[in-house]
């Protein structure tokens, strides 16, 4: 099952501060979803820190949950990440940020 996303906001300057922590059905199969055919800067926004291998994303879309796997193309390259935490918006409801890590 795949879904898409697209984002309108900024990433955080301080993304630590950002996150609350998420409980989760440990139970529950993680999804794969596929953001390989939107633009990064244009339909979601994702910066990737070195210093701790973990990267912060913004984007849009219903049902993405901890431990979920999300694919993005970046610089030509599909790459995978695992959401290690999530937060979603009030407004729009379906816009988040989370943690991310990424998948060797």
């Amino acid at each position: 099952m795949l879904s898409t996303s697209t984002g309108q906001t900024d990433p955080t300057e301080n993304s630590d501060s950002v996150f609350s922590s998420t409980s989760y059905n440990a139970s529950r199969i993680a999804i794969t979803h596929d953001f390989t055919k939107y633009q990064c800067g244009v339909d979601y926004y994702f910066e990737f820190n070195n210093a701790n291998a973990r990267a912060c994303m913004t984007g849009q879309g219903k049902g993405i949950k901890p431990n979920d796997y999300i694919l993005l193309q970046l610089e030509s390259i599909s790459r995978c990440y695992q959401v290690e935490v999530i937060d979603y918006y009030s407004q729009p409801s379906d816009m988040w940020i989370a943690l991310l890590k990424s998948i060797a």
